[in-house]
C-alpha cells in the first residue's frame, strides 16, 4: 500500500491498519475465519498531501497462518474525531506466499 497519514500531530492524527482472514484448507465458510492484524513495515507520518508513503504489512508477530485456498484482506483508515484529517491509500497490491 502507499499511504499518506498527517504530520503526526497528536490532536490531528490519522492511521491505516490492515487485516487478512485466511480460509484455511477445507473450509469454505468464510464467516468462520477470523480476520489477524498485519503489522506494518513503515509507522513515519507523512509531511504533505501528496507524500505518500509505501508500507508493507505481515504476519510479524502472529506466527504461521495456516494453509489456506482463499483470503480476505480489510482496510481501515481512521481519521480524527472532528473529520478534519484522514488517510488516503492508493497502489494496493495483495501478494499471498
Amino acid at each position: 500500500i502507499s499511504k499518506y497519514t498527517d504530520n503526526g500531530n497528536t490532536l490531528l492524527s490519522s492511521s491505516v491498519k490492515v487485516f487478512v482472514r485466511p480460509l484455511p484448507v477445507g473450509e469454505t465458510d468464510f464467516n468462520s475465519a477470523k480476520y489477524i492484524e498485519l503489522t506494518a513495515s513503515d509507522t513515519n507520518y507523512s509531511y504533505s498531501d501528496d507524500d505518500f508513503r509505501e508500507v508493507t504489512f505481515t504476519n510479524i508477530g502472529y506466527g504461521t497462518l495456516p494453509e489456506f485456498n482463499a483470503f480476505s484482506v480489510k482496510v481501515v483508515m481512521f481519521g480524527d474525531p472532528e473529520g478534519r484529517v484522514y488517510p488516503k491509500v492508493r497502489n494496493l497490491r495483495v501478494v499471498a506466499t
